[in-house]
């Protein structure tokens, strides 16, 4: 028996020296894998200053760390994931990639490097399977909360995502908890809540500038645009060249009738862009400064250049997505025929992809659904019944409820205002151009009072994102005249 037991610890220790030791006691942090007494330390520090905002600080220990142990991938991870909010996404991709080349890494440790991958690069169709595994390995872990709680309020359940966030924030309260809480509460329109969260952030650092922009852009929704302002200026304060800030204080001067103003902010993110998804970002909010400049040619001109910044990139997801928003663009401005050519370039590199055939056919539905709006736009009713057809023989649950805006387009194209109105308004999710298309059914119906209403309610919506905002705004001002 003392053989058996002395061999088995032997046997332990031997695999413990081989892999390194795995910590479990903190239901904080991610357990990493380490025999490094030294790395570990040196890791710990830097997810204390992590926690706490200091993100230069935590890159400082985290970069050690990895020196004492080269395959420590937390490190790296957690490095990356810093120079983010260091607003520096060349290091950020570089130290994802080490993460995940280190080995010996547990499955958490794998699994939240995956997480940190699929973000930053943008496929978060990966992101649920992720969350889910995690939650099964480290079921009350407060970090595993927080990527789950970020994962619920980019696929829109913001109230799912509250809920976790407030219990990760109330197990383990640090600055990245308090902000994307307050991003949460934003997107759901929660704004004094938001705004007691991002102040929780700020007072535990104070010299960060993301949760100040997070302050700024809750200030702007609820019209308060002098504190939306003094929050932009401290965050500019910290970091001149930071495109949060830059975007959103130029938003609040053409809010406030100071474009010029504006169109400097957004020259300096053109100047300071460090990457094609910034440049891309710049571009477009110069088309919001011409939509308000009513220099419709010129915002054309910026979506195009927008576009083709990415033609020969490797973020092949990016590029589609911007041919969407682009064909979007070209359908709001009337240039119909150069919105099919767009969409078609968004669909074809889609179909090329090697994502899910489910994932590909949700792409397809909107597609179908854009193509409709057009065919419609020029009369051509043949095809947009014909296009229907295409719709509903894509493998989708559901596929016939989800038919309902097609539909309700169809009415409204053939004069059956009612069925219209009916169809567009079990759109799950209340929109500025949900409100635009209900207000033209109601005018063509001839029921003017309602037509008011709902452009009321477009000139009544949000700010952001305010090239969309602002593009939808002017045409309801331009209709509602007519009226």
């Amino acid at each position: 028996m003392k053989k058996l037991f002395f061999k088995t610890v032997l046997i332990c220790c031997i695999f413990i020296n081989l892999v390194g030791c795995v910590s479990t006691a903190d239901t904080n942090n991610i357990p990493i894998t380490t025999k490094s007494t030294a790395a570990r330390a040196l890791y710990n520090e830097g997810m204390d200053l992590f926690d706490n905002g200091q993100f230069s600080g935590a890159i400082e220990k985290f970069d050690q760390a990895s020196a004492e142990d080269s395959n420590l991938g937390m490190a790296y991870a957690m490095s990356a994931d810093a120079w983010y909010y260091e607003n520096n996404i060349a290091k950020r991709d570089e130290l994802i990639k080490k993460a995940a080349k280190a080995t010996n890494l547990s499955e958490a440790e794998t699994l939240v490097i995956q997480f940190y991958k699929a973000i930053y690069a943008h496929e978060s169709d990966k992101l649920k399977e992720i969350v889910d595994k995690l939650t099964v390995l480290l079921p009350d872990n407060a970090t595993v909360q927080r990527l789950t709680g970020y994962y619920l309020r980019k696929s829109g359940q913001y109230d799912k995502s509250i809920e976790l966030l407030k219990q990760a924030v109330a197990q383990h309260p640090t600055y990245e908890g308090f902000n994307k809480l307050g991003r949460s509460y934003y997107n759901a329109k929660k704004y004094d809540d938001a705004l007691l969260n991002f102040n929780k952030a700020v007072k535990m650092a104070p010299d960060t500038p993301y949760a100040l922009n997070g302050l700024g852009y809750t200030f702007k929704e609820m019209n308060k645009f002098d504190k939306a302002i003094n929050a932009f200026d401290k965050a500019l304060k910290q970091s001149p060249n930071d495109r949060w800030a830059l975007s959103g204080q130029g938003d609040v001067y053409l809010l406030t009738d100071k474009p010029e103003q504006a169109r400097g902010n957004y020259q300096k993110m053109l100047e300071s862009a460090e990457n094609n998804s910034q440049l891309t970002w710049a571009h477009q909010q110069m088309a919001a400064y011409y939509v308000y400049q009513n220099q419709l040619d010129r915002v054309s001109d910026e979506w195009k250049q927008a576009t083709d910044i990415f033609e020969t990139d490797e973020d092949v997801q990016t590029r589609w997505e911007m041919y969407r928003r682009r064909g979007h663009v070209c359908v709001q401005l009337g240039k119909l025929d150069d919105a099919k050519q767009v969409y078609n370039k968004w669909i074809d590199l889609v179909e090329k992809s090697e994502k899910s055939e489910d994932y590909k056919n949700g792409q397809m539905s909107a597609y179908y659904r854009y193509m409709v709006d057009i065919a419609i736009k020029q009369n051509d009713l043949q095809q947009a019944k014909n296009l229907e057809q295409k719709f509903l023989k894509l493998d989708l649950e559901n596929i016939t409820e989800k038919n309902s805006y097609i539909k309700a387009a169809l009415a409204a194209a053939e004069g059956r205002y009612d069925d219209a109105i009916a169809g567009f308004k079990k759109n799950p999710s209340e929109s500025d151009n949900v409100y635009l298309t209900l207000a033209r059914v109601y005018r063509d119906k001839g029921d003017t009072e309602k037509a008011k209403e709902y452009y009321q309610k477009v000139l009544n919506f949000g700010h952001d994102p305010l090239f969309w905002r602002l593009l939808n705004k002017k045409q309801a001002q331009e209709e509602l005249a007519e009226l």
